[in-house]
């Protein structure tokens, strides 16, 4: 494993890890090495969760289907990677974790969210905000909203390895891939997750569709690898996909995706913004304020001018009640990054 490198580094005090690899085995040995901190937290974290559900009435059955579900439609090539971050934990650790405890982590969330109670769910938001501009400029961030007892599984890395675009992204764990970061093309991704009434099936895990969206050098047709072949997802969520010169805003059901392409300013928080599909929903009312009072301060900032820079857009994601949350662990634009909340924490550059 001679192109395994890893090397945890820093920018304006926020730091990520650098892993290298040639092969995607190599590079996930190299997360595996230097996330073992992460990976060992989620893998606790994981086995609480799961036995949680496991203890409610009734789900045991649904829940080993699911997990043997998820795990048979991890494709090859990131089956490949997860071997990886096997061996590189286990060698770091001493651990001797198996295939099938680390590539859960790739698909916990698309599994546990559908038995979390509202009560967990509600600790959970995010809000995105994109601006296309007048000189045909993008502006495109968010403020990660989550339970702060998640965080030590948190890590900012920036990936690289042959026959993909380098990647900095937010990994979970040992999860292969999260819909918030921006490869070297220039392709960004937000994400804002969804509460809904829908129980899919199993498919395609939403961390393998990421690392395929990322894959591309355009925002609409990594948008499109965000679905499968017949347009499903994983489960209920929105996204932000921008490149330097446009931005598609998505929603989707397990079954449906809505496109639309940014248009001046756009905002994505934890809702429907389609009445039709306000039905999907476990709670109607939840984040409408903050989605119009987003919606108000983007309109305001872009005014006249029909202008919002990255500077313009870290000035929103401080502002504080409704946007700046006390729940808000993480941030991202297509400039900057940063662990914690933008209006206490300094924000990094984008190593890309």
């Amino acid at each position: 494993m001679s192109s395994v490198k890893w090397e945890w580094k820093e920018s304006n005090g926020q730091k990520y890890l650098e892993a290298r690899g040639d092969t995607l085995f190599d590079l996930g040995a190299a997360i595996g090495h230097g996330m073992a901190k992460e990976i060992a937290f989620t893998k606790k974290m994981q086995k609480f969760s799961l036995d949680k559900i496991r203890a409610l009435p009734g789900t045991s059955g649904r829940l080993e289907y699911l997990v043997d579900g998820y795990l048979g439609c991890i494709p090859e090539k990131y089956a490949e990677e997860i071997e990886g971050i096997v061996r590189g934990y286990n060698d770091e650790t001493g651990d001797s974790a198996t295939y099938r405890e680390i590539a859960m982590q790739s698909c916990l969330l698309d599994i546990a969210g559908r038995f979390r109670s509202d009560a967990v769910l509600y600790k959970e938001g995010c809000t995105d905000l994109a601006a296309v501009n007048a000189d045909g400029s993008v502006a495109h961030g968010q403020n990660y909203d989550s339970d702060p007892v998640t965080t030590p599984s948190n890590a900012w890395v920036l990936q690289i390895t042959k026959n993909e675009p380098a990647l900095f992204q937010l990994r979970v764990g040992a999860g292969i891939g999260w819909p918030v970061g921006k490869n070297e093309c220039g392709v960004a991704m937000t994400v804002s997750f969804i509460n809904t009434l829908f129980d899919p099936e199993p498919m395609i895990p939403r961390s393998c569709l990421v690392r395929r969206a990322f894959e591309e050098n355009e925002a609409n047709i990594a948008s499109l690898a965000m679905t499968d072949q017949d347009g499903r997802s994983p489960f209920s969520y929105g996204f932000m996909i921008s490149d330097s010169e446009a931005c598609i805003c998505t929603q989707v059901t397990p079954y449906e995706r809505r496109d639309r392409i940014c248009t001046g300013t756009a905002v994505q928080t934890n809702r429907y913004t389609y009445p039709d599909w306000e039905q999907y929903l476990r709670n109607p009312g939840y984040s409408a304020a903050r989605q119009q009072y987003a919606e108000e301060l983007m309109a305001s900032a872009y005014g006249e001018k029909k202008h919002i820079d990255d500077d313009m857009l870290m000035d929103i994601l401080r502002n504080r009640p409704y946007i700046c949350r006390d729940k808000t662990v993480l941030f991202m634009t297509r400039e900057h990054f940063g662990m914690g909340n933008p209006a206490d924490c300094p924000s990094g550059e984008m190593p890309l």
